[in-house]
């Protein structure tokens, strides 16, 4: 599966690997929890409304929340990140 990241939630993941590189490790990880088989999930995604319906949130830390969706793209199955940090206040990046 295919990872996309908006430049935005790039910016932020490469801040979180500066700054505090125990929760850049845990998005790797919500990343690679999110590209498993469906049927190893336990169902911890929170569908968002409103200005970003269609899209999942998974919590970081504290406030901070991992926010993406899947996709088909090209044929092919997509992961995008929207964000990996603040609180559902980003605009739709794709």
């Amino acid at each position: 599966m295919k990872v996309i990241w908006s430049s935005s939630a790039w910016d932020e993941f490469h801040d979180w690997i500066s700054d505090d590189l125990e929760t850049a490790k845990i998005i790797v990880g919500l990343v690679d929890y999110v590209r498993r088989p469906s049927s190893d999930k336990k169902g911890v995604s929170k569908p968002l409304i409103r200005d970003l319906s269609g899209w999942l949130a998974l919590k970081i830390v504290d406030s901070h929340r991992f926010v993406y969706r899947l996709r088909d793209r090209d044929n092919a199955k997509c992961l995008e990140i929207l964000s990996c940090s603040g609180h559902y206040t980003k605009s739709r990046a794709f």
